[in-house]
């Protein structure tokens, strides 16, 4: 499932949700690895994560820096 994700430079992007794990058994908080689209890095992220949202509620918005065939763009 694809998502926007915001990445460590606090860049939102897109993403895809690579597998979930429950981690800890006993507060049964859902993981999320998440592999970003434009590199082959992968991320854990809690299921709550405010760094995770619906694919485009983030990267459809021209106001925000964003990547762009893998470029860092701003548009006013």
């Amino acid at each position: 499932m694809k998502i926007d994700v915001r990445d460590s430079d606090y860049v939102w992007c897109t993403g895809r949700i690579y597998r979930t794990v429950n981690k800890f058994q006993e507060k049964k908080v859902k993981w999320m690895i998440v592999k970003y689209d434009k590199s082959s890095k992968k991320e854990e992220f809690p299921e709550n994560s405010p760094r995770i949202a619906p694919l485009g509620f983030y990267t459809n918005r021209k106001d925000i820096p964003r990547y762009h065939r893998g470029k860092l763009i701003l548009e006013n």
